[in-house]
């Protein structure tokens, strides 16, 4: 549990430093404008990415007890 952990506090600190570091050279090379309107459709790409793999079919014994 410690590594899953460990795991997620990683790639949540990378998600920050490259979010800010993206954004910026975006906001550097268009305009604040484009920056927030490229973060929204990046933001709704994952949305429904998460969306969809959550509610894929899951193949018969990968469900883990949980009735679908």
């Amino acid at each position: 549990m410690g590594s899953v952990m460990a795991l997620m506090t990683m790639a949540h600190s990378m998600g920050m430093f490259a979010g800010s570091i993206l954004a910026g050279l975006v906001m550097d090379i268009f305009q604040l404008r484009q920056a927030f309107f490229l973060g929204s459709l990046i933001m709704g790409f994952g949305v429904c990415f998460f969306t969809i793999c959550i509610y894929a079919p899951k193949p018969n014994g990968l469900t883990h007890g949980i009735k679908m």
